[in-house]
This record gives C-alpha cells, sequence and structure tokens, in this order.
C-alpha cells in the first residue's frame, strides 16, 4: 500500500491502514486531516516519533493498533490525545507501564489490552483513570488476584478469557459488596416478598410482549400496559419508557426472559435494590420502595459505566 496525499481528503474523519510501513511523510499527510475521529493500523509498522505526531491530531476519538506494535512509551503520547473515548490494542509487547500516564484522563471510556504483556502490577494503572468502563484482558498475564484488585473501580466491566463464569461473577460481586450501605433494613420476609413481587411484574411484562406480538401497537396494548404499572409500580411519568413510551421485544427473548437474580442491597430504611443478571449476563439493578408496607417498582438501571436509567 502506498499514501499519496491527493487520496487524503482533509475533510476525511476515519482512516483505516492495513500491511504498510510508514514513512515521516506519509504521517504528516495524515495530520493533515485535522476532523479525523477514527484512526485504524492493522498490521502496520510505525515507530514511536510516529505515534508522537498521530497524538497531535485534535479530535481523535477512536485509535486501534492491530498486530502493530506499540510500546510502553507510545502510551505516554496517546495519552496527550485529551479527545480519547477507545483505545484498542491486540497483540503488541507492551507490558502496560505506559498506562500510568492515562491517570486523571477525563474521556477514556473503553480499551482493549489483548494478547499483551499486561500484568498484575501494571493493572494498578486503570484503576486511575476514571471514566473507564471497559477493559478487555485476553491473553495476558493477569491472574485471579489481580483481577480482584479492580473490582474497587466502581464503573469498570472486565472481559477477560482467562477467567471462568464463576470468577467474573465472584468479580461482579466484590465490585457490588464495595458499593453496598452493609446496613439491614428488612426482615428476611420482606426481602423475599419482595423478590415474588418484582418475579410476578416479570411474568406479566413478557406476557405483555407476546400479546403485544399478536395485536402490535394499538390503545388496548396501552391500557394494558398501564394496567401492569398500576398493580406493580410507583405512580409517576416514565417519560420515554414503558408505559408512556410503548416498546415490546419478540420471542422467545422477550424484556425479561432468563432475568435472573443475584444480590440485594438494603438502600435505606424504605428502599431495597435487587440486582439481577440478564440473558446476555449483564447486571441490572431494579429499585423497590416500599409504601404503606407494600412494595412498588420504582426504577431500573443497567451497569455500563456505573449505574445507568434504564426503562422498565
Amino acid at each position: 500500500m502506498h499514501i499519496k496525499i491527493e487520496q487524503l481528503k482533509p475533510s476525511s474523519t476515519t482512516l483505516a491502514f492495513e500491511n504498510h510501513q510508514f514513512s515521516d511523510e506519509e504521517i504528516e499527510y495524515i495530520l493533515q486531516c485535522k476532523r479525523l475521529l477514527g484512526l485504524s493500523f492493522k498490521q502496520c509498522i510505525l515507530s514511536e516519533h510516529h505515534v508522537e505526531k498521530i497524538a497531535q491530531l485534535p479530535k481523535l476519538v477512536n485509535l486501534n493498533f492491530e498486530n502493530t506494535q506499540v510500546s510502553d512509551a507510545s502510551l505516554t503520547h496517546i495519552s496527550q490525545i485529551q479527545s480519547l473515548n477507545y483505545l484498542f490494542i491486540v497483540n503488541s509487547k507492551l507490558t502496560g507501564e505506559g498506562f500510568k500516564s492515562f491517570a486523571n484522563h477525563k474521556k477514556l471510556d473503553c480499551i482493549w489490552a489483548c494478547n499483551t504483556q499486561v500484568n498484575d502490577q501494571t493493572l494498578q494503572y486503570f484503576l486511575n483513570i476514571p471514566k473507564l468502563s471497559t477493559l478487555l484482558l485476553h491473553d495476558t498475564r493477569v491472574s485471579f488476584d489481580g483481577l480482584m484488585t479492580l473490582a474497587q473501580h466502581p464503573k469498570l466491566r472486565v472481559f477477560a478469557n482467562l477467567f471462568s463464569t464463576a470468577q467474573i461473577a465472584e468479580f461482579e460481586q466484590t465490585q457490588r459488596d464495595l458499593q453496598k450501605t452493609n446496613k439491614q433494613y428488612f426482615s428476611h420476609t420482606q426481602v423475599e416478598d419482595a423478590k415474588a413481587k418484582l418475579i410476578s411484574f416479570f411474568d406479566m411484562m413478557n406476557q405483555w410482549e407476546a400479546y403485544a406480538e399478536k395485536i402490535g401497537f394499538c390503545d388496548e396494548l396501552q391500557q394494558k400496559c398501564q394496567q401492569i404499572f398500576q398493580q406493580y409500580c410507583t405512580d409517576k411519568p416514565r417519560f420515554g419508557y414503558r408505559p408512556d413510551g410503548l416498546h415490546y421485544s419478540h420471542a422467545p427473548n422477550f424484556s425479561y426472559t432468563d432475568e435472573i437474580m443475584i444480590d440485594v442491597d438494603h438502600a435505606s430504611k424504605k428502599k431495597l435494590y435487587i440486582f439481577t443478571h440478564d440473558r446476555l449476563k449483564g447486571q441490572n439493578r431494579y429499585t423497590l420502595i416500599l409504601i404503606d408496607g407494600e412494595w412498588r417498582i420504582d426504577e431500573k438501571h443497567h451497569f455500563s459505566g456505573g449505574w445507568k436509567k434504564y426503562g422498565l
């Protein structure tokens, strides 16, 4: 592959290169694309000086190095890209020492460091990246003990083929435990009643979605959804969410198919959190409020960069 300056438009927002050894001149051509948001190198040869130059791109959001050697020293330059949200590194000899330069980076949300030499010692640097929500560590030197140190990060979801489903579940449990109030306001019976209320709501909504498949969107469908919410949920506006804004999933994967309860937290004297795994193994948190001795479902949050509101 040979890059010609006339092939690069200064208005380009994404560029991808494969199987190429870059010259200094070619890197300068790339730097002319001041609007560049995404840049990908696959099986390319870059010098550290080239990476330093690339870090000057003012709007870069997404940067990918696949089978392209990136050193820990290069990470120091990459950390200067203040707009960077996504950094993908696959198959590199870096140890992760360079990630210490990303401490307090204001926007970095997702890091892949797969098939690298990242290890327990260098994991600590990820704890200092406040916005980091997704970390892929496939084929690294990280141990389970090392993984568990990351549970201190309240927003982080870790994916790694090094660990079993049970080990990832233990990590998630520890992460939740570190955020809990560690108080018990409700009796065992009250907690079981709350769980039963939530399970019944799941069943009713799955039945409603099965019915929705048959009749489609209509006034009757809206009324049936409103009736379920009146029976199970707190009375408040839910703009954009059910029952105000209708949507439904299709069989066999209805909204609450295979939702499994995994944990609870006594949030306050009137509020209980019930945590679940959905069918995709994502974590959900349901807020139930005790009103006049009766549990009411108030809100749902999904774990993605912390707990984010998600419609019931």
